[in-house]
């Protein structure tokens, strides 16, 4: 055993994580000031303890949103931008 600490930010983290967009989306939709609120109860829940500090710089934005639209309808989704934002 080496003794190394598990990162917090380990599979089990991320899995939460991508939950908790996804629940964001469906209950906040395009009302961002209500995703904070959805991931870190969905993160919680999942007993993921993170801050938002911790949590937000994972968060996609709006350029980074495009990018998951753009590659998303490539894919046959139809979801919108604002879906995502």
């Amino acid at each position: 055993m080496s003794g190394a600490k598990e990162p917090k930010w380990n599979d089990d983290a991320h899995a939460a994580l991508c939950g908790a967009l996804a629940e964001s989306l469906l209950e906040a939709g395009s009302q961002p000031s209500k995703h904070k609120d959805t991931i870190m109860a969905f993160m919680a829940a999942m007993g993921q303890q993170f801050t938002w500090e911790g949590i937000r710089l994972f968060v996609p934005n709006a350029a980074d949103c495009r990018t998951m639209i753009s590659e998303l309808h490539q894919k046959g989704y139809n979801y919108s931008e604002n879906a995502l934002l």
